[in-house]
């Protein structure tokens, strides 16, 4: 089963139908206090081992908390999660505290053998071991390191903006195809866990990606796998694909 905890309220028209059939269910998370339930709810039994919990997005459910902190009045008062963490500290902090939470959930969700795909947006970044600009989540420099070290595999999923050409000239592949990038370059930020040896035979990128043919390609299952882009490539479509190619196969 799949469960997607919707803090982008938004992209469920690429799914509606696996919603529909029951392969998908779509939880609302419009705040820090809806995930929190949601999340507890999964944990006490919703969720069974070898399900999959979506985050879809990270990177809005960070905003949330922040428009949370940021307007937090009588017209519009904090939610319950906010006001505790903010009881003895400042909004700077809570905003820290808040993220560790989301993050302490999902590891929790982990640790009972749930598997994990979180999506975030991308923003260019500095990567700590060359010291280059890359593109990588969309997160502050906390985040990011909190969800690089729990992920096991983190790749970029990209749009082509032109026609990709051969030394001939021959379309490859045409503009607006999805690519993954599994492996890290000059531009883009990955990383990914497959038995010692396995890297050579692994490609750097996939085609039009579903989460069958990156099972194929890094010969496993990722027990978390985060994936970031910039809004509209398809990162829901990506993260259900597995049970929409059942549907598509169904319904065939």
């Amino acid at each position: 089963m799949v469960f997607r905890l919707d803090a982008d309220q938004n992209g469920i028209g690429s799914i509606r139908r696996a919603v529909s059939e029951g392969l998908v269910t779509n939880i609302p998370c419009p705040n820090l206090a809806a995930y929190e339930t949601a999340c507890e709810e999964l944990l006490q039994g919703k969720a069974k081992a070898g399900d999959t919990v979506i985050l879809d997005t990270l990177s809005m459910m960070m905003t949330t908390v922040l428009g949370e902190l940021k307007l937090g009045s009588e017209a519009k008062p904090l939610g319950p999660a906010i006001r505790r963490l903010m009881a003895n500290d400042d909004r700077g902090s809570a905003y820290k505290d808040s993220a560790q939470s989301i993050m302490r959930w999902l590891r929790f969700l982990r640790n009972q053998e749930i598997n994990i795909i979180t999506l975030s947006h991308e923003k260019e970044i500095i990567d700590q071991m060359t010291g280059l600009r890359k593109y990588g989540p969309n997160h502050n420099a906390d985040l990011y390191s909190s969800l690089n070290a729990s992920s096991s595999d983190m790749f970029r999923l990209k749009v082509l903006l032109e026609d990709e050409v051969d030394e001939e000239g021959r379309v490859v592949r045409p503009a607006f195809s999805r690519v993954l990038q599994l492996r890290p370059d000059a531009e883009s930020m990955a990383k990914y866990h497959t038995d010692f040896g396995d890297e050579a035979g692994m490609p750097r990128e996939l085609s039009n990606p579903t989460l069958p043919r990156l099972y194929k390609a890094i010969k496993g299952r990722p027990e978390w796998l985060a994936i970031y882009g910039a809004p509209g490539v398809g990162k829901t479509t990506f993260a259900c694909s597995e049970v929409l190619t059942t549907t598509k196969e169904k319904n065939a």
